[in-house]
């Protein structure tokens, strides 16, 4: 074999790698909770060629014991050299205990390891940047080497999160995927427990998130500026944090005179069912958008007692407890209403933004009611 090719293999074969967390940390950590990610999984350490990412099975190093520390959150070089590594591992505070309780080495097995039943011992508020970050390391008490003929194995990071006290878990707020419709509304930003927005709210039957969303939908401003009292940030703060809220495929459905409304768990208006034929909300007239509002603000107030059934099922008026008369007239609700105002066919009413309608819509109308122009 030719001595270059030779000293290619060489070159080729030596190659850097590195330990990662395949997983991240959860954003929600508190002292004496076991470290998990936010699927309540076991984080995963990997040694990883740096090139290709591929997990290293059988090289060198893949069945190494390699230790968890804690890095200040400040820190944001991953795979530097070793000496800023150690620089930033965080130390306990004077009188406390080591900041990590449980089994911190792990033994890899081709190259893959779990870090289980750790957990923190002291919050992260003690350090300036107030986060931490987990580092993986070769274990220095060991003979493992950073060094292998692989090249060198390189220190990993997690991202970066804050470890609070436990004894705010019971005050914690929830994100997805815990986040649901039923929790009390505390478990929301800006809302502190028994704090004065948590009471005005309960003082207002708004109980839960799921409340909480309808009365945004059914009436954000006096949501807002009635009830809460609450400043334009705190409220967006609030209101985003309460619509990442997982739902079910789940609907609600209201019906009166020939009418049925779609909504969704949170009182958002889905689609309309009006003579026949279902519409989705957002295609309707802005006069038919104004009807089907106010069968909308009759529905918020006796929301308990709406239908409830699959999203994916079809709108019809198939009710027993459905009025007989007036059945196939959605429209013509439309137009009565207008009439105990205006009169009979006022143009105020019927002059309808035939932008708003699709095709089959405007064929729709004119069957039931004559040519647009008529009105």
């Amino acid at each position: 074999m030719h001595p270059l090719f030779w000293f290619l293999l060489v070159v080729d074969a030596v190659k850097d790698v590195m330990l990662i967390f395949a997983n991240q940390v959860s954003q929600q950590i508190y002292t004496g909770n076991q470290i998990t990610d936010d699927s309540k999984n076991p984080l995963q350490v990997q040694l990883v060629d740096t090139e290709t990412g591929i997990i290293c099975e059988n090289c060198e190093g893949s069945s190494a014991k390699v230790q968890i520390v804690v890095i200040d959150g400040d820190f944001e070089e991953e795979g530097c050299d070793s000496n800023k590594f150690n620089d930033k591992i965080v130390r306990p505070r004077d009188g406390k205990a080591a900041l990590l309780s449980g089994k911190t080495i792990i033994t890899l097995k081709q190259g893959v390891g779990n870090l289980e039943g750790v957990s923190f011992t002291d919050n992260s508020r003690f350090i300036r940047s107030g986060k931490f970050r987990l580092g993986v390391c070769v274990d220095s008490g060991t003979s493992t080497s950073t060094d292998t003929s692989n090249g060198i194995i390189k220190e990993g990071l997690s991202e970066k999160f804050a470890v609070k006290d436990h004894r705010g878990e019971l005050n914690k707020k929830h994100y997805p995927p815990i986040l649901c419709l039923q929790d009390e509304t505390w478990r929301l930003e800006n809302i502190a427990r028994d704090g004065k927005y948590h009471i005005r709210l309960k003082e207002n039957g708004i109980n839960n998130v799921q409340d909480l969303l309808i009365k945004w939908f059914a009436n954000s401003n006096e949501l807002q500026n009635t009830i809460l009292r609450m400043s334009k940030n705190a409220w967006n703060k609030l209101i985003n944090h309460a619509k990442k809220c997982p739902m079910a495929d789940d609907s609600y459905l209201f019906r009166s005179e020939g009418t049925v409304i779609r909504f969704n768990p949170i009182g958002e208006i889905l689609e309309a069912f009006i003579d026949g034929t279902s519409y989705p909300y957002n295609v309707l007239a802005p006069q038919l958008k104004d009807f089907v509002l106010q069968l909308a603000s009759q529905a918020y107030k006796q929301w308990d007692k709406l239908e409830k059934v699959s999203i994916h099922s079809p709108l019809n008026q198939s009710n027993s407890n459905l009025p007989n008369e007036r059945k196939n007239t959605g429209y013509g609700n439309a137009v009565d209403l207008e009439r105990d105002t205006f009169g009979a066919h006022s143009s105020n009413f019927m002059n309808f933004n035939i932008d708003g309608f699709m095709d089959s819509d405007i064929n729709s109308f004119e069957n039931l009611y004559g040519s647009y122009s008529d009105f």
